[in-house]
């Protein structure tokens, strides 16, 4: 057993973290991708695609808020 637990960003789903950083209106870069391209350690481009894709279509928050650079919503 690891000394350290998980970081967050390990062990929480990417659509939770997409989601997450839209909601709590993160100001670290111009896209929900960027913003998770700044971690030590940043899950691939495409995986965060498909987290956002997937949030687009089960509509917790409307497409066009993912869609519009983070800096105007």
């Amino acid at each position: 057993m690891a000394d350290h637990p998980l970081p967050e960003i390990m062990r929480l789903s990417l659509s939770d973290l997409a989601l997450r950083i839209k909601i709590m209106k993160v100001k670290l870069g111009s896209s929900i991708e960027d913003v998770l391209s700044r971690a030590l350690d940043p899950p691939a481009s495409i995986n965060v695609q498909r987290a956002i894709s997937m949030l687009v279509e089960v509509r917790p928050i409307p497409a066009s808020l993912y869609l519009v650079n983070e800096s105007t919503t």
